[in-house]
């Protein structure tokens, strides 16, 4: 009878370990970036001009959304948030690959609809760069003010 009571203790006692270890593993590090705040972030018209106040942006325009990004030399790379500029949405789920200038992909994008934050992946591609990590992240984002807009159309 003791011999399976310490049985079962034990077992359990290796189970508990192994949670949790491996529950440790499985989790990404943010990385300290510079650029990827919706501060930080420049915002541009269909016609390509800043738009410096983004709080009344209609839902009804695209806007071009830029991000200049940089990882500081040294810093070990492994994702980071990115959030969009007050007054902004993905217009759909975007995801795409983040390229060097070689064309090899660095990492991951992926923001959802209707989302103000987005999330970059990186692989370990960079890390094995130590120095000059910077890029441009561009895409297209939606307004979240009701507002009326006027094209100037005439029938």
């Amino acid at each position: 009878m003791r011999n399976k009571l310490f049985s079962v203790l034990l077992g359990l006692l290796t189970v508990l370990v192994t949670v949790i270890v491996l529950g440790r593993i499985g989790q990404a590090d943010d990385v300290p970036t510079a650029g990827l705040t919706g501060n930080e972030a420049r915002v541009t018209d269909r016609y390509g001009n800043v738009i410096t106040d983004t709080s009344q942006l209609s839902k009804w325009e695209d806007f071009t959304v830029e991000y200049d990004w940089a990882i500081r030399n040294g810093q070990p790379i492994a994702a980071g948030d990115t959030e969009l500029p007050n007054g902004t949405v993905a217009p759909v789920d975007l995801g795409f690959p983040l390229k060097d200038d070689n064309g090899r992909v660095a990492g991951h994008f992926k923001i959802k609809a209707g989302e103000t934050a987005g999330l970059i992946t990186f692989n370990d591609a960079l890390s094995q760069m130590g120095t000059n990590r910077a890029s441009t992240l561009q895409f297209y984002v939606k307004g979240t003010a009701d507002s009326d807009v006027y094209f100037d159309w005439k029938l």
